[in-house]
């Protein structure tokens, strides 16, 4: 899938390939790590504060080419928590919102 996005270079797929290359770096740390480090567990999804925060920066921001990072930074998390949040709260995931 992200050699499939990579090569249609459409505008607007920044996210999408950020949320795609997370979910790459993950799954190769899930099972090809040589140490298994405990990452913290988040239930419920984003608190309400956080999500309006979130989602009025996309709102202003657009037009612009908004990357997962700059959406995890926000929130001071990474980009695997906060993907996984966001789509626990709006039912998608970030791309999928920025894309509707």
């Amino acid at each position: 899938m992200l050699f499939t996005e990579l090569k249609q270079e459409q505008s607007g797929s920044g996210l999408y390939l950020d949320s795609l290359a997370n979910v790459l770096a993950v799954n190769l740390l899930r099972h090809h790590a040589t140490t298994k480090t405990q990452m913290p567990i988040y239930e419920g999804g984003l608190p309400p504060r956080q999500l309006r925060h979130v989602l009025d920066y996309i709102d202003t921001y657009l037009d612009r080419d908004i990357k997962l990072a700059d959406l995890a930074q926000l929130l001071d998390m990474s980009q695997f928590h906060f993907s996984r949040l966001f789509k626990q709260s709006i039912g998608v995931a970030p791309y999928q919102y920025l894309i509707q």
